[in-house]
């Protein structure tokens, strides 16, 4: 987290620091669950273009968000300080109420879901609900995950080494044109 340095109690775009929560789970499912700044989570590559038609130097890799549920009866939590720039987007402008603890207790939430983040679009999320009733259900969603990351990340390693087969004018043409010559570059190598 970037901890303000004047007031240790903020963050650099000036909220408070500590553990958000909401009371609208589907924001919680479409706006945190997602980190896209998470550092070197990526792949770099040589500039392509992307399916907006977007020069790209990377190919993202998915992050994993988890869905917790906190019982907050033993919890001292309270309404975040949010900086007056910022309010028009509190909780993200979704229904439901934000609130903020210092820190939770292991003994105060529970792990729900686990969402992998695979692709640009909200149906390429991967979900992961956790049965309670099974008492391996949590490991074996993270193993879950830890597997379906791995797979992606091993298909952009290879994304990666197609473009680099590919002149710098070939990965700039259309991305219809280079999802041709992906087809083709995986067809070859199936052979």
């Amino acid at each position: 987290m970037n901890v303000n340095e004047k007031d240790p109690t903020k963050v650099n775009d000036g909220n408070e620091l500590g553990v958000y929560m909401s009371t609208n789970k589907n924001m919680v499912d479409y706006a945190y669950s997602e980190d896209g700044s998470v550092k070197n989570n990526h792949i770099e590559t040589p500039v392509h273009l992307d399916e907006y038609g977007q020069r790209m130097k990377y190919i993202k890799l998915p992050s994993c968000g988890v869905i917790i549920e906190v019982d907050t009866a033993n919890l001292p939590i309270r309404k975040p300080e949010i900086t007056s720039y910022l309010q028009g987007v509190y909780n993200n402008g979704a229904v439901g109420d934000e609130w903020i603890a210092d820190k939770i207790p292991p003994s105060d939430y529970k792990v729900m879901q686990l969402i992998l983040n695979a692709g640009l679009h909200p149906q390429d999320k991967i979900k992961v609900d956790i049965d309670f009733s099974d008492k391996n259900s949590l490991k074996n969603a993270i193993d879950f995950i830890k597997t379906k990351f791995s797979e992606i990340k091993e298909e952009a390693l290879l994304y990666k080494k197609f473009l680099e087969s590919l002149s710098d004018q070939d990965r700039l043409r259309t991305y219809p044109y280079l999802k041709k010559k992906w087809e083709e570059y995986k067809a070859g190598i199936n052979q």
